[in-house]
């Protein structure tokens, strides 16, 4: 129904943004983070990233689940896991990281929608 991101896909896109940050990733390390947090089943365990930007992966996780496309089930788990890999709200609240996620915002949202469910059917 929807493109897919592999349990391989979605880690390496978590790993790289541990390793280089928000600011220097690329839309298609985003679009497989958003994707594997939206309508992925697994709840990684975040703790066991490693990378000087692991607080990067720790936002982007969090951001993704404002969302209404997210379960509530599923988006009280993923904060769990934000926050037992040590995610805490004023590390989160980083205008920095805000400004970026807001930078790819316009090409992840239409991934949340059923136009793009359809168009990804087909």
């Amino acid at each position: 129904m929807r493109s897919e991101v592999t349990d391989t896909t979605a880690q390496a896109a978590l790993s790289e943004v541990a390793q280089k940050g928000m600011t220097q990733v690329k839309l298609d390390v985003m679009k497989a983070v958003a994707l594997d947090v939206w309508y992925g089943s697994e709840v990684r365990d975040l703790s066991k990233l490693e990378g000087p930007y692991r607080k990067d992966v720790l936002f982007l996780v969090e951001r993704l689940t404002y969302y209404n496309v997210v379960p509530q089930s599923r988006k009280k788990a993923l904060l769990q896991t934000v926050r037992q890999a040590g995610g805490r709200f004023e590390d989160l609240n980083n205008p920095v990281l805000e400004g970026r996620f807001n930078d790819f915002l316009p090409d992840l949202q239409p991934m949340q929608t059923r136009h793009y469910r359809q168009t990804a059917a087909s």
